[in-house]
């Protein structure tokens, strides 16, 4: 049942002239006389429901915002021909209503109310008010409160409506007010402040976003389009014209248009990027970029979600059920027009309740579903190394991945950063940094948006010399500055040991950061309650040595100068929170995850440094060493960026120290290989398997063994388990770049790629099938054979062959070879090396001092078989003085 109001019908019997000016002057009785004064017809009864819900609501919201304004125009506000124009023709327009008009709106009609709320807006202008950001969920839930209203208190005059819509309004107004409420809390994470509790700080998302640019997936992409042959090779290629992510979702995925670099449409985006590359900022723009587009009412519902707010198992076992569950939802994502965003697949899996099949089998599902659902549009975001593109769990999806900031985009950054901060040391000196060569380390890093923040707001001045590690330092150094300087002045609790010492104050409090960012890692939601924190240990620790006695009688209080001193240093009150305590998180993962390498390493040091009574190093047991790898590695899978970061603040720790911490641990490190790395375990109380439980350990401990001995020429001696361990068991940024070590027995090591290996001596290796875009260094290999292996992209440079095999089915293309030795080499055909040369950039050392030699040989039924050898001929070498094994 409907009712079609053709409006000009009653307009024109009114004297309208006079209503509009009671629109804008808020003189409501003269409109409403002059409607009264006409027969009520049904359909004249529903266009007074609309005129006076619009009406009212426009005089309530008018007065909300500024009454002064309001009263200073009224009875002397002059329209303008055009503002007149747009009310006559709102309130003259044909509208179809029908019972859903009420019931849903969004659904069925937005724009009538999106017309309303414009005329409201310019009506504001007009009166020169200034109108709060996400005013417009104000003014829906304003007038749909208003419509109701108007229905229950003139129900006699309105039951032929009542009657004829059976009761069209009923409760229905809770649930739109509720889906409002949530469209303007999450197009608010754009707007509010990055920073709410720190009072200073008033930037928000929107005043210093930059629109990332992109890349898209080779199998995506309409190859007629490839123009750059360099690109073919390439994963992951640019589009042909410059465009940003936001400018492509908005005019083709989310509208369902075709593109010219992709080779179909698509309903699934799986969106990768590095940390801190602005994954969780892309869906806050496109959320804002969405609803600002449709004025806050868009036909197709958009839904966000954070995966580590769901139970990580729910996730697995009941995808859609959870996410509406979680929404306080009844979407058919089978059948019904939706836009679901869900951002951080990572942080499910950091926080331990994945593995790699459980990720499969997500993207699988979100995958089919979007597939067969062509009004669903599915956004997943995730760190580059949870998702294989390659997959077959992937196909028919569109994969993109964000590109790091070009220097005009950083340099724009920080020029909106310099509105807030105009004598910010550090964005003086952005054109020096991005244009000096010794500066190019540091550039590096300010490629992606939260470091630029970082190093930005905490105001430190950058040195050629800084590494990463350097800088995170000076961060956390001005941080704890800041907050001494805070504590000595609003809340003067500290003790005289640390009242005018800074320096020592920041010592402990750094290690008292560790510690939570250290607990955090291991908690199941990446956060941590106050409560539980005013319980640990660190914290009773931290506060005795800085804070007044008095403080410690109190648990509040040591809750509340907790809350105050983290605040200030990057943490946040976590959303993501299931019970009713206050929770804390960092205000991004990479502070955590940099802080929890370092707690590991100050752990790691703390044990092999402790020294006996007479002040010698004690020697650990393997016990002792295996308790401290079992805790520090808790439940989790380590995380690469954690493992990034250890090569960081290794780096930069003293020789001394790593000498020590190298000597101590090498020995512990080959008994607990013969171990298989796993010397207790219980299923009981671990969430992972054993298998799983032994790699984390082999991880940790690997790379503090690595990590440390890189300035010196230690020399790792492989085996077989280590083997395993490192190039089957572990992630690929484990190994993909290594030194001095002997591998010993590598026949199991069956796969390079995009490895870079300096000084590697690798033995008896025979299985291995691709050699793929890396790097060999000054290596040697000895005893190996390469029957069935593809060699391509690979650069061998000061590499010595060593009775070596390559086999007929060996393929090679697009090497490198430079001052490489063939030495006393099988190869299957005369002509081998020739090609080989001829195929290939291969130097002139390398081209002239080898020649082929041909032997006849018994095969194993005695009969004589020709075989070539490829031997080095330039000038004799001892290869036990060339080795540095």
């Amino acid at each position: 049942m409907e009712i079609v109001l053709k409006c000009s019908d009653y307009s024109k019997k009114l004297n309208f002239k006079e209503g509009l000016k009671s629109i804008c002057d808020l003189s409501l009785g003269t409109a409403l006389t002059e409607i009264l004064s006409v027969k009520a017809t049904k359909e004249m009864k529903a266009f007074l429901l609309l005129f006076k819900t619009f009406n009212k609501t426009n005089h309530d919201l008018k007065i909300k915002l500024d009454t002064d304004k309001i009263n200073s125009f009224k009875n002397s506000m002059t329209l303008s021909a055009e503002f007149e124009r747009k009310i006559i023709l709102y309130f003259e327009q044909e509208i179809v209503i029908a019972k859903e008009f009420f019931i849903d709106v969004i659904k069925y009609s937005p724009d009538y109310l999106i017309q309303s709320f414009n005329i409201f807006k310019e009506n504001i202008n007009l009166l020169e008010i200034d109108l709060p950001e996400n005013f417009e969920y104000d003014y829906y839930t304003t007038y749909r409160k208003n419509l109701e209203e108007e229905f229950q208190d003139n129900k006699d005059y309105y039951n032929e409506l009542v009657t004829y819509f059976d009761n069209p309004i009923s409760e229905q107004n809770q649930s739109l007010a509720k889906q409002l409420e949530y469209y303007k809390s999450i197009k608010s994470f754009y707007t509010n402040p990055l920073q709410p509790d720190v009072e200073e700080c008033k930037e928000s998302l929107k005043d210093l976003y930059i629109e990332p640019f992109f890349q898209i997936y080779k199998n995506n992409f309409n190859k007629d389009s490839i123009q750059d042959e360099d690109q073919v090779n390439s994963d992951f290629l640019y589009p042909i014209n410059d465009i940003s992510i936001h400018d492509f979702l908005n005019d083709y995925f989310l509208e369902d248009r075709g593109h010219n670099d992709l080779n179909s449409k698509y309903n699934m985006l799986f969106l990768l990027g590095q940390p801190g590359q602005g994954k969780t900022s892309f869906c806050y723009k496109l959320i804002y970029d969405y609803l600002q587009k449709y004025n806050g009412l868009p036909k197709t519902p958009i839904y966000f979600v954070k995966i580590r707010d769901l139970v990580a198992k729910d996730f697995v076992d009941s995808t859609f059920s959870t996410i509406n569950k979680h929404l306080s939802q009844n979407i058919s994502f089978e059948s019904d027009s939706c836009i679901l965003l869900l951002d951080g697949l990572d942080e499910a899996y950091m926080a331990g309740g994945l593995n790699d099949n459980d990720l499969k089998i997500i993207y699988d599902r979100l995958n089919k579903t979007s597939q067969n659902n062509k009004q669903l549009k599915i956004i997943l975001t995730s760190r580059l190394n949870y998702l294989k593109v390659n997959d077959s769990c992937v196909d028919k999806s569109l994969v993109c991945q964000l590109s790091i900031l070009t220097d005009v985009q950083i340099i724009d950054y920080a020029e909106k950063f310099k509105k807030f901060y105009p004598k910010n040391k550090f964005l003086k000196k952005i054109d020096v940094i991005l244009e000096e060569e010794k500066y190019n380390h540091i550039k590096e890093l300010l490629q992606q948006a939260v470091l630029i923040y970082f190093i930005a707001i905490s105001n430190i001045d950058i040195d050629n010399k800084d590494s990463k590690a350097n800088i995170y330092d000076k961060i956390f150094e001005s941080l704890a500055k800041r907050s001494w300087e805070k504590q000595r002045g609003q809340l003067d609790y500290l003790n005289a040991r640390v009242k005018d010492d800074y320096k020592q104050y920041e010592k402990y409090l750094r290690a008292y950061i560790r510690n939570i960012a250290f607990e955090i890692y291991q908690a199941p939601n990446l956060y941590i309650t106050l409560e539980k924190l005013s319980e640990l240990e660190a914290t009773k620790k931290f506060t005795r040595k800085c804070f007044n006695e008095d403080l410690l009688t109190s648990k509040e209080n040591i809750k509340e100068i907790n809350k105050y001193l983290l605040i200030s240093f990057y943490f946040q009150e976590s959303s993501n929170n299931n019970t009713t305590e206050t929770a804390i998180e960092f205000f991004h993962n990479s502070l955590w995850e940099y802080l929890t390498a370092e707690y590991m390493w100050e752990e790691n040091k703390k044990l092999l440094l402790k020294k006996d009574e007479e002040g010698e190093i004690e020697t650990i047991s393997i016990d002792e060493y295996f308790n401290l790898l079992n805790r520090l590695t808790g439940q989790k899978h380590l995380d690469n960026e954690i493992i990034n970061n250890l090569e960081n603040i290794v780096e930069n720790d003293s020789n001394d120290v790593k000498r020590i911490v190298f000597d101590q641990s090498i020995k512990i490190f080959y008994k607990l290989s013969n171990k298989d790395f796993l010397l207790k375990y219980s299923s009981l109380d671990s969430s992972l398997t054993a298998f799983e439980k032994a790699t984390s350990v082999f991880e940790l401990f690997w790379s503090f063994i690595n990590f440390s001995r890189l300035n010196f020429d230690d020399v790792i001696i492989s085996n077989s388990t280590i083997n395993y361990f490192l190039f089957e068991r572990s992630k690929y940024n484990v190994y993909s770049k290594l030194k001095k070590i002997d591998f010993q027995f590598s026949y199991n090591i069956n796969s390079f790629f995009g490895v870079y290996f300096e000084t590697i001596s690798l033995n008896d290796l025979n299985s291995s099938k691709y050699i793929i875009d890396s790097m060999f260094l000054d290596c040697n290999f000895q005893n190996s054979h390469f029957y069935f292996c593809y060699i391509s992209e690979t650069t061998f440079e000061k590499v010595v062959f060593y009775s070596t095999t390559f086999g007929k089915f060996c393929s090679i293309n697009k090497i490198v070879l430079n001052e490489v030795k063939f030495m006393n080499c099988n190869i299957p055909s005369k002509d081998w090396f020739e090609t080989l040369c001829n195929e290939n950039e291969v130097d002139d050392y390398t081209k002239n001092n080898h020649e082929v030699k041909k032997y006849k040989i018994k095969n194993h039924d005695d009969d004589d078989i020709e075989q070539f050898y490829l031997h080095f001929i330039g000038e004799p070498i001892n290869l036990k003085d060339d080795s540095p094994f």
